[in-house]
């Protein structure tokens, strides 16, 4: 193997495994995060019990927001947020390892261009 291969650590490649988690998602897995918990707390009817008490949506978005912050549903948001990220890089893996037509086309990926190799992804 190339020496430059073997002086590779997961410290050295923290900018291309960052990339490869793929944070332009976040914003997405918190917007479905924020719509189920609304869904669930509407099939529940705490939100339209809430809602009896209150003018407009006020008391609503209270109890959507107050629901949110608690720390059973950040860690659910941490899981979220870290499952979506290390699926995005465990795909890339699979994919150059395969060397699909996709991923050898991908000269983009970190993984295909050779700024991160297997050893460190995994």
């Amino acid at each position: 193997k190339p020496k430059a291969l073997k002086e590779k650590s997961i410290y050295s490649c923290r900018r291309e495994l960052w990339a490869m988690c793929r944070p332009s998602n976040f914003g997405g897995v918190l917007i479905f995060h924020i719509l189920g918990t609304f869904l669930g707390l509407r099939a529940n009817n705490n939100f339209l019990a809430g809602a009896a008490a209150a003018p407009a949506m006020e008391k609503p978005i209270a109890l959507l927001v107050q629901t949110l912050v608690k720390p059973s549903m950040m860690t659910v948001l941490s899981s979220i947020m870290l499952i979506s990220s290390t699926s995005m890089m465990v795909n890339d893996y699979y994919d150059s390892r395969r060397v699909t037509t996709s991923a050898s086309s991908n000269l983009s990926d970190p993984i295909v261009s050779g700024e991160v190799p297997l050893v460190v992804v995994k």
